[in-house]
């Protein structure tokens, strides 16, 4: 869901009186001009009479609040915003792998030590809440004090996640994991 500074600022609204009309004009909008299948509808219940709905088009390419996302690959729940990305260089079991300062829609294994590249850690499997896809772990704790900077974080490894809302062509990685 977008942050309501998002959708006060869209690009076209239109106000209407009838439920049967509102569907009409969606799809009387949306046959009209087919780019706005990639925007998010948005109906909102103005309080004025309680019979009026404000209908809001919005295209994030068009909008610079959008705020990038990085999503399950199998079934598009949301994981994490790009803003809560700590690090890029970090290595899974299947490849590459981000670090991230908190994740959402993700269910955790019981935690258990595990010898990593960087030493011996307590580690928790996490999951996505929607498919069960194995993603990477969460540390609980780390043994050594140079990696204690990692408790509390996630790991989601690169061949389970792509890119969602906001990434132009210029910020895309063209790497296999980011290809839609």
């Amino acid at each position: 869901m977008y942050p309501s500074s998002v959708l006060c600022s869209t690009h076209e609204k239109k106000v209407v009186r009838r439920d049967n009309f509102v569907r009409n004009y969606i799809w009387t909008v949306l046959q009209s001009d087919p780019s706005l299948f990639f925007f998010k509808l948005y109906l909102l219940l103005n309080h004025r009479g309680g019979n009026l709905l404000d209908i809001s088009f919005y295209h994030p390419s068009k909008d610079a609040k959008t705020h990038r996302t990085y999503s399950c690959l199998h079934c598009r729940a949301q994981l994490a915003n790009h803003d809560e990305l700590i690090s890029k260089s970090f290595q899974g079991s299947q490849g590459r792998a981000y670090l991230f300062n908190s994740v959402v829609n993700v269910n955790t294994s019981a935690a258990e030590e595990r010898v990593l590249l960087t030493g011996l850690h307590e580690v928790a499997d996490i999951y996505c809440e929607c498919c069960k896809t194995l993603l990477g772990w969460k540390y609980e704790h780390a043994f050594e004090s140079s990696q204690k900077y990692k408790e509390g974080k996630y790991i989601i490894e690169l061949v389970h996640m792509i890119k969602d809302n906001g990434w132009d062509a210029e910020n895309m990685n063209q790497s296999k994991y980011f290809r839609k």
